[in-house]
């Protein structure tokens, strides 16, 4: 990977002392650099909200002792119990009655956990249970993946502890995931101890095999004579009436092609290849300037190297179908008026982006 952006991590204590680690790697991009910064700012109000919760856990319940009875009459949330509440079971014959809650996951340790990031699908095989050979213990935790973010909260409420683990940067696996998991088994000491050094490193290597696979995929029919069209036909906005994202589709000036440095177009295997005098923008996904090379057809891909995809922060979808365009003429079939994106694999049939 080309570029590395910083990674911060916060471990949130007993009576919310707190402990943390920041790391900022060295990068050729100065902004994503210096994004770590942002990123304390967000620790530091996610630590204050961890420990809320974990108050708020605490006030529910059942029990003698004055300070709860003192939380109970102190709400430090209006209805913040429905966070914790299980609304729907996570996987079938769970021992460890793992749950979906209100925009959380919870569990009693040992679990397997990781269900709502990437690690699953990448390690084929059964994820390591956390927490093996320690005494039952909650866990409440959440995971985002997001363009260009990865992230890990982790509650341990009876500890009166969190963990807290947020990246600015794609990598192909779910690091934060990893760390996550490793910081809570250092927490409670589990005897039997899972490497995810090694773990994160199985991961990874899938994720380049998958990448390589879809690249294959993506190469399947495609015609070295470039389209019918002029080029120019192409270019124009482009909004879907479903989600209101929009497409923005330009031709690179000639400067651009030949001399931008930061406009460089790389095959799948990282090479330097002709420039695409085609880009496009995805203004609802914080993506712009992604070169389209033709296929077939109508049919555009927009798949880029793997560095590519890590330096402009873009999750890697293991579906060949996300990164085509095709687009659609009108009726006589002389001017294009719409593109069909399969961006959600659960609609097959794609979204509809029509030219405005």
């Amino acid at each position: 990977m080309v570029s590395v952006t910083p990674f911060l991590g916060r471990f949130v204590g007993v009576n919310g002392r707190l402990f943390v680690h920041a790391r900022s790697c060295g990068s050729w991009a100065y902004g994503p650099s210096v994004a770590v910064g942002s990123m304390m700012s967000t620790t530091n109000d996610l630590a204050k909200y961890c420990i809320a919760l974990n108050q708020a856990w605490k006030r529910q319940r059942h029990t003698k002792d004055v300070e709860i009875q003192t939380l109970r009459r102190k709400q430090v949330f209006p209805d913040v119990d429905l966070l914790f509440n299980p609304l729907q079971a996570m996987g079938a014959g769970e021992k460890a009655n793992k749950s979906h809650a209100a925009g959380w996951a919870t569990c009693t340790l040992p679990a397997v956990i990781g269900d709502i990031g990437a690690n699953p699908e990448l390690m084929k095989t059964q994820m390591p249970e956390l927490g093996t050979g320690s005494a039952p213990v909650t866990l409440i935790w959440n995971q985002s993946r997001y363009h260009g973010t990865h992230g890990f909260v982790g509650l341990l409420p009876e500890y009166e502890a969190a963990v807290i683990v947020l990246s600015n940067t794609t990598t192909g696996d779910d690091t934060p995931d990893w760390i996550g998991q490793l910081l809570i088994q250092t927490t409670l000491g589990n005897p039997y101890k899972n490497s995810y050094a090694f773990l994160a490193g199985i991961s990874a290597r899938n994720a380049r095999q998958e990448y390589f696979g879809l690249a294959e995929k993506l190469q399947q029919g495609r015609q070295i004579k470039g389209p019918t069209r002029s080029l120019s036909d192409y270019c124009g906005e482009y909004e879907s009436a479903v989600s209101g994202e929009s497409i923005t589709i330009r031709k690179q000036s000639f400067f651009s092609r030949h001399l931008g440095k930061e406009q460089r177009d790389e095959d799948e295997r990282g090479q330097r290849r002709i420039k695409s005098p085609l880009v496009m923008s995805i203004w609802g996904a914080s993506l712009g300037g992604i070169p389209l090379h033709h296929h077939h057809g109508d049919v555009f891909t927009w798949f880029l190297s793997w560095n590519q995809m890590a330096e402009q922060q873009f999750p890697f979808v293991h579906d060949a179908q996300f990164y085509r365009f095709q687009f659609q003429p009108n009726k006589s079939g002389t001017l294009i008026e719409s593109l069909i994106w399969v961006n959600d694999s659960a609609k097959p049939e794609g979204e509809v982006f029509a030219r405005i």
